[in-house]
């Protein structure tokens, strides 16, 4: 079964990718549907009278987005889905790894003209530079415990990176391969 609906995904991503450019900010919520480790998959987007906020809250902390009204939507959807795939960070978002990588691979290829093809990490944090520079993306963190809300603003330079996507990934993959030694060992 799984099998199967990770296939249509993959279908399905790349049918949108070559009918034209995908809704990015529509499709993302479906692929991250798909995690069971979390009851809601917590992506939301809005737009208030001035500005574009997504965020990605899949327990009691959020990667914030935001970006001008005038932004276009699929650039804020781009940087959302690429700023998933290579620098949130989430542990939950192993099988939206693996889902999205046909689009993510489209998106890369789209935004890469002006960047180096040396890694994809490199590729990666060009395209996600080219594409926070251009719509004036502004990055948060934001964590809600006992009751308070507290929001640290955070440096997309920093974080988006060839040496920040790299250490982000080895984090991931070493978390995520603990994760299944654990499974093992309690079946």
């Amino acid at each position: 079964m799984n099998l199967r609906v990770t296939f249509a995904t993959i279908l399905l991503g790349v049918s949108i990718v070559h009918a034209g450019e995908p809704d990015t900010l529509s499709f993302i919520p479906q692929l991250l549907a798909k995690n069971d480790s979390v009851v809601e998959h917590g992506f939301k987007v809005a737009r208030t009278k001035t500005q574009w906020v997504v965020t990605y809250c899949p327990d009691n902390t959020c990667d914030v987005i935001r970006a001008p009204l005038q932004t276009p939507r699929q650039g804020i959807g781009d940087f959302a889905l690429l700023w998933l795939y290579y620098a949130s960070g989430y542990i939950y978002l192993e099988q939206f790894e693996v889902d999205a990588q046909p689009l993510v691979e489209s998106t890369i290829e789209r935004y890469s003209k002006d960047c180096p093809a040396s890694t994809e990490e490199a590729r990666a944090a060009c395209v996600l530079s080219a594409l926070a520079t251009r719509s004036n993306v502004r990055l948060a963190f934001r964590r809600s415990d006992e009751g308070a809300t507290g929001e640290q603003k955070v440096d997309p330079k920093e974080k988006i990176s060839v040496d920040a996507i790299r250490q982000t990934k080895k984090w991931q993959r070493d978390e995520w391969e603990k994760a299944k030694k654990r499974r093992l060992r309690n079946k």
